[in-house]
């Protein structure tokens, strides 16, 4: 039902963490892609080790690239109904695929957003594309960046993450939510 997307670059000291939090998850419905986008220590290695473990794990190794094309490549793997970004030095709450799809169904929303360590807020909402425009702009509640969020496929499919440079998620989060129909929030921290 999910596709959860996590790129990793050198991060072998972080990157088991991140696995497991995600691995923890109370929603078990999903499929783990990661992406090792050119590592030279032994963070690929690492992902390896746990995809031959739990077969919901699949690790792509590619070339160095920029962050955009190591999450193009992802989305080009995934299959789930629903998407999601983990950074690979970032730890998810048990409960954090849950929280976000329980925002999805509850709200008939083609995007969900939850809170972070920064950005915590015990608020719901549930916006048009432009009010979500609005308080993205803010950046109060919520940012550019694509961990807290959950979108539906089909927002995702044929947009592409820029392979040049490095503000992927600028150039294209605002195109997502401006797609959405209804983006629902609640501010509880379930990522750090």
């Amino acid at each position: 039902m999910i596709s959860a997307i996590m790129l990793t670059y050198n991060r072998e000291n972080f990157v088991s963490r991140a696995i497991e939090s995600i691995l923890a998850q109370t929603c078990r419905n999903f499929e783990f892609i990661i992406v090792d986008n050119g590592s030279t220590d032994r963070g690929g290695q690492i992902a390896d080790q746990y995809a031959a473990q739990d077969s919901r794990i699949k690790v792509i190794h590619r070339e160095r690239g920029n962050i955009g094309a190591g999450r193009n490549t992802g989305l080009d793997a995934a299959r789930g109904e629903y998407i999601t970004f983990i950074d690979d030095d970032d730890w998810a709450e048990p409960d954090f695929l849950e929280f976000l799809l329980g925002l999805i169904q509850e709200n008939s929303a083609d995007v969900a957003i939850c809170g972070a360590a920064d950005k915590v807020f015990d608020e719901k909402k549930v916006m048009t594309a432009e009010e979500a425009l609005i308080e993205l702009l803010w950046r109060k509640k919520y940012n550019m960046a694509f961990p807290t969020k959950l979108f539906r496929r089909e927002l995702v499919e044929r947009l592409r993450f820029p392979e040049e440079g490095s503000d992927d998620d600028i150039a294209l989060m605002y195109k997502l939510l401006a797609r959405a129909k209804r983006t629902a929030y609640h501010g509880l921290p379930k990522y750090t």
